[in-house]
């Protein structure tokens, strides 16, 4: 974003297996990185580089062997450098928190 105009750059694939659904999503603004939390029969998580108008995503991490439920949400804690996911497995609300180390 520059003034009031916005660009884009061109659309990154962050996973290629297929049958993606319910994403989530936070940045952070000072490392530049966005945690992207979807599920794929498990919950699964990215992290991506962001420079420019480009992503770059490393390897996908599982942290949950099971699905997830609809629409997870996904906070960053700039003070505690930690990433905080909740949703649903088994009928029951989770919550879990991750720490982002490189492009994992």
């Amino acid at each position: 974003v520059s003034g009031t105009s916005i660009s884009f750059g061109s659309a990154a694939t962050f996973d290629t297996n297929g049958g993606v659904a319910d994403i989530g999503s936070a940045y952070d603004a000072n490392a530049g990185k966005i945690v992207i939390v979807y599920e794929q029969t498990n919950g699964y998580a990215i992290v991506g580089t962001v420079s420019g108008t480009s992503i770059s995503f490393g390897s996908r991490v599982l942290f949950q062997g099971s699905a997830i439920g609809t629409r997870p949400g996904v906070v960053y804690n700039s003070i505690e450098q930690k990433v905080y996911v909740h949703y649903q497995a088994s009928s029951n609300g989770q919550l879990t928190a991750g720490t982002v180390s490189g492009t994992s």
